[in-house]
């Protein structure tokens, strides 16, 4: 079993991408091993996947909007490939 890492419990410590990097730096140093994206400031997906990589934190899941999930779809796909 592995300890996962829901950054929706933080997410007033996500609010910008410099923010969101020390938070995933945070989380690995306590002893997460994986991640749940949600609740964070927007980012480039290959920018999230960077700092994913960079602290060995795999995001396992994310949550988006049913919205979102309904009207843009393809682009939503699109940022989970990368």
């Amino acid at each position: 079993m592995k300890l996962g890492a829901q950054f929706y419990s933080i997410r007033n410590m996500t609010t910008t991408p410099e923010d969101l990097r020390e938070s995933f730096k945070a989380m690995r140093n306590i002893g997460y091993e994986i991640a749940q994206i949600s609740g964070i400031c927007s980012i480039e997906p290959e920018r999230l996947k960077s700092y994913s990589e960079e602290f060995c934190l795999p995001i396992t899941c994310t949550h988006s909007s049913f919205d979102r999930l309904i009207s843009d779809t393809d682009k939503l796909i699109r940022e989970h490939i990368i």
